[in-house]
């Protein structure tokens, strides 16, 4: 299922609804609790104030606010950067779009963090807690969040059994890295094997520079969500089982399963 970038990209006005899913129930029932919206002018953006040159859009501050999930009531405050934009807004007495100036709200601290992808129900608690934790840094810091990805890739490797260390010709046990323990699990899947060596130049990425992006975070993630997908729902499989029923029999499989009982 490809990611919604637009709802992890982009800002926020928080006036009602947001579009992330809930960190508890996965429902994207997030709603600004009323009087929690909080927002105040940085020093610099105030001093700005008696140039000659001011305008409203130059104005800029920090924010912070509260949401609760509609569904579950799970809570979450979020902390950020905010300025004043200027653009086309709608409006009611011409019925026509016009120029005014509208808040725009960045955030860079989620207190409890949204699930950027979906992460299977039988995940194993270590791989969840890596990618938990990326989805903290997503916010905060690329770099640490590409790493973080990175150690969700070794963790589920853990679970694959696919080994960490192998036998040099000194006799000793050597640790295997990341690269090489990939290019194993490729001899018993090539196509995912590929998939999470993507996953894993992203994350060297995150370690050896700053020029990460979040479009790159995203990337990560989605190919990820994919690999675990098809590992611990395996969909693809499930899909191509009953696609090849139906064209099998040439008809539903309920309509098989009934046929089969009168018999």
């Amino acid at each position: 299922m490809a990611i919604d970038r637009n709802i992890w990209k982009g800002n926020l006005t928080p006036t009602g609804k947001i579009n992330w899913p809930c960190p508890s129930c996965n429902l994207p029932r997030l709603k600004l609790v009323p009087d929690s919206l909080h927002k105040i002018e940085s020093r610099a953006s105030l001093l700005e104030h008696d140039e000659g040159s001011w305008e409203p859009d130059f104005i800029s501050g920090r924010f912070i606010c509260l949401l609760k999930c509609e569904d579950c009531n799970e809570s979450l405050a979020i902390v950020g950067d905010w300025w004043i934009d200027e653009g086309e807004v709608w409006n009611e007495e011409i019925s026509d779009v016009d120029f005014d100036y509208f808040d725009t709200f960045k955030p860079s601290f989620v207190s409890v963090p949204p699930p950027i992808i979906e992460l299977p129900k039988t995940l194993p608690d270590d791989v969840k807690e890596q990618l938990t934790k990326s989805f903290q840094m997503f916010w905060t810091d690329a770099e640490s969040c590409a790493n973080r990805v990175r150690a969700s890739v070794e963790k589920l490797l853990d679970h694959l059994k696919i080994r960490r260390k192998r036998i040099a010709k000194s006799g000793k046990r050597v640790a295997l890295s990341l690269h090489e323990r990939i290019e194993d699990f490729k001899s018993k899947d090539n196509s995912l094997g590929e998939n999470l060596m993507a996953v894993k130049w992203l994350g060297n990425a995150g370690s050896h520079s700053s020029s990460i992006q979040k479009d790159d975070l995203l990337d990560g993630y989605e190919i990820l969500e994919h690999v675990l997908s098809e590992i611990y729902t395996q969909r693809t499989k499930r899909i191509a089982t009953i696609t090849k029923q139906i064209n099998r029999k040439r008809r539903p499989r309920s309509a098989q399963k009934r046929k089969g009982k009168r018999s």
